[in-house]
């Protein structure tokens, strides 16, 4: 019997790597913007 009917997944995000080298250097890399908007949208979901 499968009490957890969602299977897991694992996301690995390089929190340093940015898809631009124009990047400002206050402007967080797109890895930390991404866990960010995931943190939030989890809360959210919670």
């Amino acid at each position: 019997m499968n009490l957890n009917p969602m299977p897991k997944h694992t996301l690995f995000v390089c929190q340093s790597c940015h898809s631009s080298e124009d990047r400002p250097k206050d402007q967080p890399a797109d890895g930390a913007r991404l866990l960010e908007q995931c943190d939030r949208t989890i809360q959210q979901l919670v």
